[in-house]
């Protein structure tokens, strides 16, 4: 049965100039609006530090005239509303309920290596960006550098950028694979997908095309597998799906600027300006 709650709430007039549904549920909707989030539950409970998308969303469930148009600060919100399908953390504990979280949920349950004002940022960070921590969309790693110095870092997994990019309305597709050379000479081959053979080619970087509805010439990006590969790790393991990675994440990113601008995947943290981070160097909690 269809909720009437949440066709009340649909109906009604955008609050602001960036009001839309983030995320619908058989049991809530979340809204993201210019200053902040609102959760609606199937019961009618409105969520929101916002007071004035409150006021809104609980006029328009019962029916009443809407309150004057929200105005707001952006610090009004300290609290982020990200998706709640995921209850666990990635240390099996479970989340608290409601969709909200906190500076203190980031360090209870994301990383307790996390200070107060890290964890603070971050929870800003995914509420800016859309980002949910819960699905590894985003992590915050805290690590020290070749210096000694403590550094942390907000690193984007490649899922956050390919779902942002195929929930955008001209989003049409991409390609990509990796770019090799025969040992014995010859031209460079753009190939798709990761399959090449060690023992007869060179892997010489990655390749990605991303097509926009709205743009007659796609979005590419070529990149250099001696610019990223620290032969550590992943790149160790799986070097050819690590450069498309990079790919990939590079031209979404410049195909969609206005959504994925400053966000980096893990497999390009020198680009952002950023030492690789090996695991042994994360600080220990």
């Amino acid at each position: 049965m269809t909720n009437d709650i949440f066709e009340r709430v649909l109906r009604m007039q955008p609050l602001d100039s960036e009001w839309a549904v983030e995320e619908q549920t058989d049991d809530q909707i979340i809204f993201k609006g210019e200053f902040g989030h609102a959760c609606v539950k199937a019961d009618g409970k409105v969520i929101s530090q916002v007071p004035p998308y409150v006021a809104a969303l609980e006029a328009a469930i019962k029916g009443e005239e809407l309150p004057v148009k929200p105005k707001a600060t952006r610090s009004q919100e300290n609290k982020a509303i990200v998706p709640t399908q995921v209850r666990k953390s990635t240390n099996g504990q479970m989340v608290p309920s409601g969709g909200i979280l906190t500076p203190r949920d980031i360090i209870d349950y994301i990383n307790p290596k996390a200070t107060e004002q890290e964890a603070y940022l971050f929870c800003e960070f995914c509420k800016r960006k859309g980002a949910d921590p819960m699905t590894k969309q985003v992590y915050l790693v805290v690590y020290v550098n070749d210096k000694g110095e403590r550094n942390v870092s907000f690193i984007a997994g490649k899922e956050y950028f390919t779902e942002k990019a195929e929930a955008h309305p001209q989003f049409d597709g991409f390609q990509a694979g990796i770019i090799v050379r025969p040992k014995d000479g010859g031209e460079l081959i753009h190939r798709e997908g990761t399959f090449y053979l060690p023992s007869e080619e060179m892997l010489l970087g990655g390749w990605a095309e991303v097509h926009r509805k709205d743009r007659k010439i796609p979005t590419k990006a070529e990149v250099v597998m001696a610019e990223y590969n620290t032969d550590k790790a992943q790149w160790k393991k799986m070097p050819g799906t690590m450069i498309r990675k990079v790919a990939i994440v590079q031209s979404l990113r410049e195909a969609f600027p206005a959504n994925l601008g400053g966000m980096y995947d893990s497999s390009e943290m020198n680009q952002a300006g950023v030492a690789d981070i090996d695991p042994d160097m994360e600080v220990k909690a």
